[in-house]
């Protein structure tokens, strides 16, 4: 088994988009979203790989703010997600589907770098005899990849009530076979465009002078669209 580097969090949602590229075309990467219960008592993600190869060791790096003993971490991993509405949902925590499988660890007990815990979730190798303390995770049909959602709890450890939470997004890959060409170099920078625009007309029907601007021979969704027939 391996285990996945841990990457700051906005370079590891830059490597998301490339991970998804292999699951579906369709899906756009956020940031893990956060659901806040508390203000003293908080979890956060610090740091994750952008995408893991199932049999690897997954590690997550959470901030927590906590002045309360007997805390635990919780873990719950969700079923793929299969089209972009979908996952769009999950970043809100809306519909994450079913629950394949959780892990609870004491936030005493967790290894700590600097002021993070790191919390590590084992994927399970295919082919292999079933590992318990390992997540089993099935990539859908034939894809190379697949999206499950990850809720993060901060949990109170004798009431068992979440304080704080987050989702976020797990990138499993299949095992590379040894005849396959070497995966190419992790992306490092992704350059983003905003397509979007301002309603064409205002509220009494009239085109508004800022969208004639844009579409204008030089204008900048003109400009845009130029360039992506170029790219």
């Amino acid at each position: 088994m391996t285990r996945s580097p841990i990457v700051r969090h906005p370079i590891a949602m830059v490597g998301l988009v490339l991970a998804l590229g292999l699951a579906t075309a369709s899906l756009v990467v956020a940031p893990a979203v956060a659901v806040r219960r508390a203000e003293t008592t908080t979890i956060e993600l610090r740091g994750q790989p952008p995408w893991s190869t199932l049999g690897d060791d997954v590690t997550f790096r959470l901030g927590v703010r906590a002045d309360q003993p007997g805390l635990e971490v919780q873990v719950l991993v969700h079923s793929a997600v299969l089209s972009r509405i979908a996952f769009e949902r999950t970043l809100d925590g809306d519909r994450l589907g079913s629950v394949l499988a959780s892990r609870t660890t004491p936030l005493d007990t967790m290894a700590v770098v600097g002021t993070d815990r790191i919390f590590t979730l084992g994927l399970q190798t295919p082919g292999t005899p079933r590992d318990p303390s390992r997540v089993n995770l099935g990539i859908p049909g034939a894809s190379a990849a697949g999206v499950f959602p990850v809720e993060v709890q901060l949990l109170d450890g004798e009431t068992g009530a979440v304080l704080d939470s987050f989702v976020t997004s797990l990138v499993a890959v299949r095992p590379r076979a040894a005849d396959d060409e070497p995966p190419s170099p992790s992306l490092k920078v992704a350059w983003l465009w905003q397509i979007a625009a301002s309603p064409a007309t205002n509220p009494y029907g009239a085109v508004a002078p800022s969208f004639t601007a844009a579409i204008a021979p030089r204008g900048r969704l003109n400009r845009i669209a130029e360039g992506l027939t170029q790219a």
